[in-house]
């Protein structure tokens, strides 16, 4: 999860009239700050720092009210502060598959309504969203690689995205190379990844997944991150995605029917397992011409 600059985590709401103690100290604006080692992944160039925000808005020390909120922030940059009635969505795009991850810059991020933002030299972005209200974020870079349409959800805070990964355009060939004349560029394709909640005691292998209905759609299953030409099911541990729904028709309302062998499909709405004030609607929206879109499933 990308941590420099923008909001890592939220973490539980603070009790009424918390503020600064003994171990905390101020920073120039006048915010509580406690100061701890980054870990090495958090792209923190000094120090990670916890602040206290009130609705989105940074907190002086001494005035944390009740409903509070504590974020994670780095290098001592400032709180993204949207506004009444707003949040901020902030993330990396990566390459899809890229060991080490492979940061994408110049990349359009648009979340619609204009509402647009391009990655810098890291990866990053940041873009200020309506409180409450669902979207669609589209992911664009002009060559080398596929348009991506994620899955419908809204915010109900502050949201660090974390990694987004973009498909390479050498994906789309290894595709056609696989699939053959089966795969048909001019239509689109849905990227499906299982999530495992708590309550799902098994693991991602030996699930199928299809469009409901089907229409004229196929699947194929990933395994170790490559497209499988005559897998029947999932693989274990394969989660991103775990299976490719292509040669789909546009549109939005589709559907998409996940049947494992230990657990059940959780219904929507879902809340992201890695950032609490993320909730996904189950809204899919696939467009054409070798377009890709993703969702996630819940498995419970």
């Amino acid at each position: 999860m990308m941590k420099a600059f923008f909001l890592a985590s939220i973490a539980a709401a603070v009790a009424a009239g918390a503020a600064c103690t003994s171990s905390d100290v101020t920073d120039n604006n006048g915010l509580c700050i406690q100061p701890t080692k980054p870990p090495a992944t958090s792209g923190c160039d000094t120090t990670k720092q916890d602040v206290y925000q009130c609705n989105g808005s940074a907190t002086p020390a001494g005035t944390c009210s009740q409903g509070s909120q504590k974020g994670t922030f780095c290098c001592d940059k400032a709180v993204p502060d949207a506004g009444a009635g707003q949040a901020v969505q902030s993330g990396r795009i990566i390459k899809l598959q890229s060991d080490p991850p492979e940061p994408v810059e110049g990349a359009t991020v648009d979340l619609g309504s204009g509402r647009t933002a391009t990655t810098d030299a890291k990866g990053q972005y940041s873009i200020n969203v309506p409180l409450n209200t669902p979207y669609f974020m589209k992911v664009t870079k002009d060559q080398g690689y596929v348009p991506l349409v994620e899955q419908e959800w809204q915010l109900t805070g502050n949201a660090d995205r974390g990694d987004t990964s973009l498909p390479p355009t050498e994906l789309q060939g290894l595709l056609v190379t696989v699939l053959g004349a089966a795969y048909d560029k001019t239509k689109g394709a849905l990227g499906v990844g299982l999530v495992l909640t708590k309550s799902c005691a098994g693991d991602e292998g030996g699930a199928t997944i299809a469009l409901d209905p089907p229409g004229s759609s196929k699947v194929t299953y990933f395994a170790a991150g490559l497209p499988s030409g005559s897998a029947t099911a999932s693989a274990a541990g394969q989660t991103t995605p775990t299976a490719l729904i292509y040669n789909i028709d546009p549109g939005t309302g589709l559907k998409v029917k996940v049947t494992h062998p230990k657990c059940s499909v959780a219904p929507f709405p879902q809340t992201d397992l890695d950032a609490g004030t993320i909730s996904y609607t189950g809204g899919i929206k696939v467009e054409v011409n070798g377009g890709s879109s993703f969702v996630r499933i819940f498995l419970q």
